[in-house]
């Protein structure tokens, strides 16, 4: 196993395969690559069960690893995590990259954003506790959540499992205000995993306020035909209870922006030859059976060149779907996680880890989705 940040330039090429292990193998070309992509929802603080859920994840993506070339995942925050997945995939999956972190300036709050915070949290949250009561101050303090600047947030959710008396003395600096600040320790999300030592690999830092926002590149050779110019990105999406205060208007004004940053990207690396891109993309058109996701913003990804071949489908998958045990049942389906291509053919569109993982939660089993996203797999030549 050998693990390269992006600037040593080693990129990882691996593939999902179908959510239930038993399928027999599928024949391979030499010409196709066997790709794809999933969230794995490990949002410390904001998703449920991240501690719990994580190793079931990675034994997962393990088991799928055997049929995979490229896979392309979102939302590894902490480097443990990640460090967990590489080592778990290495056997089938052996290049990893991963942009490294970017801490910037350290988080505080000055006493007059968090005193308001904190006063109603002892009030209104007073019995919750860890993702509970970011939750719970999300959704009963939002007023002052609103009005955080991005350090203080920062800080607030990184000690969120402190007493509230502990979390002032650890975030309330009067000098705190301004300055780069990033969630997670500026650590940059996706992770591209490769069966192909890759030709090339590089990386982009996307505008973004609050977190840290990558695309990862890698050129891969096939051994008949161009190599493939793969893109591996995980763009915002709007966060309840954080007020945007970055230099784009608003959480979808930023939004707009990582497209197009994209697309430059894209063009800058590959002006020619045939292209993937892979990730939860936080956008996605509305049609038969499909709620949109900032319909207009994945207009320009097709008016560039790219092809959405899931749309295709007779049927179209959701990655957001309502039967996923972390959304509602009454939830909207939505196709936002993806893989889109310009100058191959793309084939058998499926999703994966669709189906309910059994977790221990303080000592006990119980049935779940491995995400709150389904992951989206495709043959491309």
């Amino acid at each position: 196993m050998r693990t390269h940040q992006l600037g040593f330039g080693m990129l990882l090429l691996s593939l999902l395969a179908p959510g239930c292990g038993d399928a027999e193998p599928e024949e391979v070309t030499a010409s196709e690559l066997r790709v794809g992509t999933f969230n794995s929802g490990l949002a410390l603080h904001y998703e449920d069960w991240v501690t719990e859920r994580e190793p079931v994840v990675a034994a997962a993506l393990a088991s799928e690893a055997a049929s995979l070339d490229v896979l392309c995942v979102q939302e590894y925050w902490l480097g443990d995590h990640w460090q967990n997945l590489v080592a778990t995939v290495a056997a089938e999956l052996p290049h990893a990259v991963r942009r490294p972190p970017n801490p910037g300036d350290e988080p505080k709050c000055t006493a007059a954003e968090a005193g308001p915070l904190l006063d109603c949290v002892k009030v209104e949250c007073s019995t919750a506790s860890g993702s509970e009561l970011l939750g719970c101050a999300l959704d009963k303090c939002s007023a002052e959540t609103n009005s955080l600047s991005g350090g203080c947030a920062d800080c607030l959710i990184q000690n969120i499992a402190k007493p509230v008396d502990e979390l002032y003395a650890a975030c309330v600096d009067p000098s705190a205000g301004g300055g780069d600040t990033a969630l997670y320790g500026g650590e940059h999300d996706p992770g591209l995993l490769l069966r192909t030592e890759p030709l090339e690999t590089d990386s982009l830092a996307l505008s973004a306020y609050f977190v840290r926002a990558a695309v990862l590149y890698a050129k891969l050779p096939r051994p008949s035909g161009e190599p493939v110019h793969v893109f591996c990105t995980h763009f915002g999406s709007e966060l309840d209870g954080i007020g945007y205060q970055g230099p784009h208007g608003s959480w979808e004004g930023e939004h707009a922006q990582q497209v197009a940053e994209l697309l430059a990207y894209i063009q800058a690396k590959a002006p020619s030859g045939p292209v993937l891109v892979l990730g939860d993309l936080n956008t996605g058109p509305e049609q038969a059976g499909l709620s949109g996701e900032w319909p207009a913003h994945f207009t320009p990804l097709l008016e560039s060149g790219l092809e959405c071949p899931a749309l295709q489908a007779e049927a179209p998958p959701c990655t957001l779907c309502p039967d996923n045990s972390f959304r509602s049942d009454t939830s909207s389906p939505r196709l936002i996680d993806h893989v889109l291509v310009r100058g191959l053919e793309a084939r058998d569109i499926a999703v994966f880890a669709n189906t309910p993982a059994t977790v221990s939660v303080e000592g006990k089993p119980q049935s779940m989705s491995l995400s709150d996203h389904y992951g989206l797999r495709a043959r491309v030549r």
